[in-house]
C-alpha cells in the first residue's frame, strides 16, 4: 500500500466518493467502506492502470472481488449440498443400527 495519497490511487478513488459515503446511513456506510477497502488488495493493479481513469481500473476491480465472491458462494453451497447429503444417510444408517439393537 502507498503511504503518499497523492500517489496512492485506491486513496484518491475513495476520497472522490466522501459525499456519497456520508450520505449514507451508518450501517450503509460501514459496508460501503468494506466494499471500497477491497481495493487495496488489488492497488498494483489499479495504480498500474490509474491514468486516465483512476475510477474505470477501481470499479473494474470491485466487480472482480464481487464475481470471486460470488464463485465462492457457488462452492460453498455446492459443498453444504454434499454435506448435507452425507448427513441424511449418516442419519438413516444411525437409525437402522438403534433399530437393530
Amino acid at each position: 500500500m502507498t503511504l503518499d495519497p497523492n500517489r496512492d490511487t485506491v486513496a484518491q478513488v475513495i476520497a472522490s466518493y466522501e459525499g456519497f459515503r456520508n450520505a449514507l446511513p451508518a450501517d450503509k456506510r460501514k459496508r460501503f467502506d468494506e466494499l471500497l477497502n477491497y481495493l487495496y488488495d488489488f492497488i498494483e493493479a489499479i495504480n498500474a492502470k490509474s491514468e486516465p481513469f483512476a475510477e474505470e481500473s477501481a470499479l473494474l476491480t470491485l466487480m472482480l472481488k464481487q464475481h470471486m465472491i460470488i464463485q465462492d458462494l457457488k462452492i460453498q453451497a455446492a459443498e453444504n449440498v454434499k454435506l448435507r447429503a452425507k448427513v441424511a444417510e449418516l442419519e438413516v444408517k444411525i437409525a437402522e443400527l438403534l433399530g437393530r439393537k
